[in-house]
């Protein structure tokens, strides 16, 4: 029997607000029903559209890391590649 494999795809979402909202951004996305939800819903579209493919599997998983709530914003000499793709200056 062959060794099972783990194939991987990292996916970002980012929510765009204004600054003082953030913290009510984090609280939301670190919330057990949104995680367990999120998990949930994405695992069974994957498995969904995988079936649908017809591409074989075992299993999929799905994990979530939410960004630090005390991160210290940074201020930048130049725009991020993000902060231009995002609408910034």
């Amino acid at each position: 029997m062959e060794q099972p494999e783990f194939i991987g795809l990292q996916l970002s979402a980012l929510v765009r607000g204004e600054r003082k909202n953030s913290a009510e951004v984090v609280r939301f996305l670190a919330s057990v029903p949104f995680q367990q939800t999120l998990q949930e819903k994405l695992s069974e579209w994957l498995e969904q559209s995988l079936h649908e493919a017809k591409v074989p599997f075992d299993e999929v998983i799905i994990s979530l890391d939410v960004a630090a709530q005390k991160a210290k914003p940074i201020e930048a000499a130049k725009p991020s590649l993000l902060s231009r793709l995002f609408g910034g200056s």
